[in-house]
């Protein structure tokens, strides 16, 4: 299984679940926009309808002054009583007729004012809910950055495991396949080797299911404890890899640019092996190690003292000083000569822009 798959296996149902938050996130994003446009234009009618309500006040009140007016002509010349009634009718229809629209215009001006508490108050819960998309948003792009770390932890400790078994000499895998045949034999005749069998295979389920870090590692210790039982009783039984050609395997090194613009290069070299290294140690893992080391800097055109070897945020890597981006899609690979005219070639190869940006958020926390 290669990083792209295992990234994907480990990825889908949290990109699909971000995928769907971003969407809701857009839709609310609109409904907020549409609710605040209506506010606006709720608010510009009210402006309208009081203006224009300040306008037939001012109509009723020249409407009862001219009344007032008639009246008093009214008193004074009694031979025009007629015309002056007439004209009484006509000034109490005008007033009736502005206290009307008066009227409409309160109804409206109260319409709107009830659009102005609805849109109002689905603009507001628009913000509430797209706060919690936000957050949920944020809780999605963090289980995506902790799978995309898990992947490349589960793809490391696997490279680790198929170089270390690349570099077995003929006689050591001829011992481990012994071991491995006896093993399966007892998984089958043996009740406690089956049940630690048993035990293994869920407890690799589980920490490739576990989505918390601290639950994983639990699962991880267990699934260590388990594995050191068996490889007690059958040393060697685990690592035993039948499907691995044995003429020419070919692995990848992965490598990003940190945020001090170094380019490094993840190397699969378990954090034991690397300070038995530094400790002195000459066993056939360090030796292996060290193999494998020089050829990639010989590879890489470099001299030792052009870069420098460090354990960083969990990996073993070589931060190259001397080398860029670009300079990678010329060298591409190195070869290592094994026993049995076999060969192990690395070729070089970017992380995926996800896990580099995931990787960086860890080494600058």
């Amino acid at each position: 299984m290669t990083l792209q798959d295992t990234i994907r296996e480990q990825t889908w149902e949290i990109v699909d679940a971000l995928t769907l938050a971003d969407r809701r996130r857009k839709d609310l994003i609109s409904s907020k926009d549409a609710a605040e446009d209506a506010i606006k234009r709720a608010y510009t009618e009210i402006t309208r309808h009081r203006a224009l309500e300040s306008e037939r006040k001012r109509l009723v009140v020249e409407a009862e002054e001219r009344l007032k007016e008639v009246q008093d002509r009214f008193e004074e010349i009694n031979r025009q009583r007629q015309e002056i009634l007439d004209r009484l009718t006509e000034k109490q229809e005008t007033k009736e007729q502005a206290e009307k629209l008066l009227r409409e215009s309160r109804s409206e001006t109260e319409r709107a004012l009830g659009v102005v508490r609805t849109e109002t108050e689905r603009r507001d819960k628009g913000i509430g809910l797209l706060a919690e998309i936000e957050g949920e948003k944020l809780q999605y792009e963090g289980k995506l950055r902790e799978a995309h770390r898990r992947s490349v932890d589960i793809y490391i400790q696997e490279l680790e495991r198929r170089v270390e078994q690349a570099f077995a000499g003929e006689e050591e895998r001829s011992r481990r396949q012994t071991a491995a045949e006896a093993f399966r034999k007892a998984r089958h005749d043996d009740n406690y080797i089956g049940d630690l069998c048993d035990q293994r295979d869920q407890f690799r389920e589980l920490v490739r299911l576990a989505t918390v870090p601290g639950v994983a590692e639990t699962l991880r210790r267990e699934l260590e404890r388990v594995e050191r039982e068996l490889d007690k009783r059958y040393p060697g039984a685990l690592s035993i890899e039948e499907k691995v050609p044995s003429q020419m395997l070919v692995e990848e090194l992965h490598y990003l640019i940190g945020s001090d613009e170094l380019l490094r290069i993840v190397l699969p070299i378990p954090e034991r092996v690397w300070n038995g290294i530094s400790r002195g140690e000459t066993g056939a893992e360090a030796t292996g190690a060290m193999r494998m080391v020089w050829e990639m800097i010989i590879g890489l055109g470099l001299k030792p003292s052009d870069g420098e070897f460090r354990f960083e945020n969990g990996y073993c890597v070589f931060v190259a000083r001397e080398l860029k981006d670009d300079d990678m899609n010329s060298i591409r690979e190195f070869t290592l000569k094994l026993k049995s005219s076999a060969t192990l070639t690395f070729r070089f190869s970017p992380f995926p822009s996800q896990v580099q940006e995931a990787l960086l958020y860890e080494a600058t926390r």
